[in-house]
């Protein structure tokens, strides 16, 4: 029930997220979703290959690639040296685990790519969390405890990308929930 409950709810975060991206209130970072969509393909890919499937992982990919394409059109086209540090970065971790043809460490290699390309969009929450939506990742954030709480098999290959999120979502869940400091008057 809470797999199917993570991916409704992964696929519920993009709708939102998506109409925010089109009406100019969201403005996705452009190096974070073409490497998340890359990268939640790979993720999905070999988690499979493992002999896990996973709707939640399966969602990630769909909304992903949406927005990615999106992001093309409405989001931020700003290459600055961190922007394009995680996204060299990123693309290494995808290479290596292709290189090497093994599906752990393709996963393994994929979930530092998730955390490193996360950091974009996290640096621009952090300079400004309007630019994205929080009760978008709000609903991200709730979804990937779902699809932790659905797993029946306790592997590496489950148990990794749920986790990889998780990581990043409670700290992008900080940033945008904490309260901001006072201006001074």
């Amino acid at each position: 029930m809470f797999a199917i409950l993570s991916a409704v709810l992964v696929l519920a975060f993009y709708v939102p997220y998506i109409k925010c991206i089109v009406k100019g209130t969201t403005k996705p970072v452009i190096v974070s979703w073409l490497v998340w969509a890359m990268n939640d393909t790979i993720i999905f890919a070999t988690t499979w290959l493992k002999g896990e499937f996973s709707y939640f992982l399966l969602g990630t990919c769909i909304g992903a690639i949406i927005t990615m394409i999106l992001s093309l059109r409405y989001g931020k086209f700003n290459w600055e040296t961190i922007d394009l540090a995680c996204g060299a970065i990123a693309i290494l971790g995808i290479i290596v685990g292709f290189v090497l043809n093994e599906p752990t460490v393709a996963l393994l290699a994929s979930l530092v790519v998730a955390v490193t390309s996360s950091i974009p969009t996290i640096r621009s929450v952090l300079r400004d969390r309007a630019n994205e939506d929080r009760f978008s990742w709000t609903m991200y954030y709730v979804a990937t405890w779902c699809a932790l709480i659905s797993l029946e098999n306790w592997s590496l290959a489950s148990l990794a990308a749920p986790l990889t999120f998780l990581v990043v979502g409670t700290y992008c869940q900080y940033l945008f929930w904490r309260p901001l400091p006072k201006k001074n008057e």
